[in-house]
């Protein structure tokens, strides 16, 4: 990300909502690059983890390491369902609103409303915990 973009970032909240979103996609596929093998559900709580690590607060909250390792599999459960870049384009929104929800537009907010659609039809019907364990074969949703 260039020092031009954080810079105007500071004072256009439309780039400080792409900056954030961009950094989060970033880390995700560098998870992936440098973790080969993993399930989805792994690197969406890695790009979580890594977020929070990174000292950005969510609110006015502060957080243990140890809850950041609870929280980066909870908090990134349901988006593990969905093939990239959809499920990473899902969790920097949800970041986003999380972090910064002024920043949520009504383009981006109806981008992340069809991003999980089809998460919570499958929670209406049932059968969410099936495509979790099919999409992350090595996970349960004990390990959650």
């Amino acid at each position: 990300m260039s020092f031009i973009n954080e810079f105007i970032g500071v004072f256009v909240p439309r780039v400080l909502a792409k900056n954030i979103i961009k950094a989060n996609e970033d880390t995700y596929y560098y998870c992936r690059a440098n973790n080969p093998g993993l399930n989805e559900h792994d690197y969406l709580a890695m790009t979580y983890a890594a977020r929070r690590k990174a000292g950005v607060l969510v609110g006015n909250d502060s957080i243990t390491e140890e809850q950041i390792s609870i929280l980066s599999y909870t908090e990134t459960h349901q988006f593990a369902v969905l093939k990239p870049p959809d499920s990473i384009r899902a969790l920097a929104l949800y970041i986003l609103y999380k972090e910064k929800p002024k920043l949520i537009s009504k383009k981006l907010s109806s981008e992340y409303s069809k991003l999980v659609v089809p998460i919570f039809e499958a929670k209406e019907k049932g059968v969410f915990s099936d495509w979790y364990e099919r999409t992350n074969p090595n996970k349960s949703q004990k390990d959650k």
